[in-house]
């Protein structure tokens, strides 16, 4: 369980940081791009644990949503 909310924290930081590198224009789309589908691959991943072991997955599946929305509205705004 540890671990989660670790890599939770880690997630959280790297999309704070893409966001400032995105509206600085120092991150280009095909680099956007790759970092997006590691993300979903960390998502995915997590929800299948949080579905084996029964952990609040709800909350998680939340953050998650709000998360790739943000995500994926930065990168329509700054690449189109």
């Amino acid at each position: 369980m540890e671990w989660k909310f670790s890599l939770l924290l880690t997630i959280i930081l790297a999309d704070l940081t893409l966001k400032a590198k995105i509206k600085s224009k120092q991150i280009n789309k095909p680099t956007l791009l790759q970092i997006y589908r590691q993300l979903q691959v960390s998502r995915q991943q997590i929800l299948k644990e949080n579905d084996r072991q029964s952990v609040n997955i709800k909350r998680c599946k939340i953050f998650f949503e709000g998360f790739f929305r943000d995500f994926e509205h930065l990168g329509k705004c700054c690449y189109r």
